[in-house]
């Protein structure tokens, strides 16, 4: 089957300095748009993977700094010289998912009530429009728990490719994830 003119589905992560998406900052966010239905990927060169500096606004939370990056450095010093104006990337974020797709657009995440809350709170910092409905955001766990008919079924089964908490590496094994899962479970 041919790839799709529009891929409609789109997983995101972001790395971040805590917890928080109205204090701490997004200091990675990656994207991949994806077809669920023809289990196919958009290509690599398409791919979304912006590293930003942290705002003043924001904090890094010293748990996240000692317990999470600082056993992380290679990670964390990559991010840092690759790091440019957060409000650019937002704004380019926005112009790359873009408004005039034929059906709306899927957020996926793995939470989504991590990774949307922080893209959401630099839109309105930045008053960028946002492109995603909530409607359509979509928990990759969730997803997953529902097709397996299991609440207490484990999302990470498939063997991690890439350097982990690096975001782009992050978003296409969570794309890996549904596909296997939907397999897994018979959902064709």
């Amino acid at each position: 089957m041919d790839a799709p003119t529009h891929f409609l589905d789109i997983m995101v992560d972001g790395e971040t300095t805590g917890t928080d998406p109205n204090g701490n900052a997004l200091v990675q966010l990656s994207a991949v748009k994806f077809d669920f239905a023809t289990r196919s990927v958009q290509p690599y060169t398409e791919f979304f993977d912006r590293c930003l500096k942290m705002p003043g606004n924001r904090y890094f939370e010293e748990s996240c700094r000692t317990n999470f990056w600082g056993k992380r450095p290679h990670i964390w010093s990559q991010i840092q010289a690759k790091a440019e104006d957060p409000q650019l990337v937002m704004k380019d974020f926005v112009q790359w998912v873009g408004f005039d797709n034929p059906k709306p657009v899927r957020f996926w995440a793995k939470p989504i009530t991590f990774d949307f809350n922080f893209i959401a709170s630099y839109l309105r910092q930045y008053d960028i429009p946002q492109p995603f409905h909530y409607r359509w955001a979509t928990d990759m766990n969730s997803f997953i728990r529902g097709l397996a008919g299991d609440p207490t079924v484990e999302s990470n089964y498939v063997a991690f490719q890439g350097e982990a908490h690096n975001a782009i590496f992050d978003v296409l094994n969570q794309i890996n994830q549904v596909f296997e899962a939907a397999d897994k479970y018979g959902h064709r």
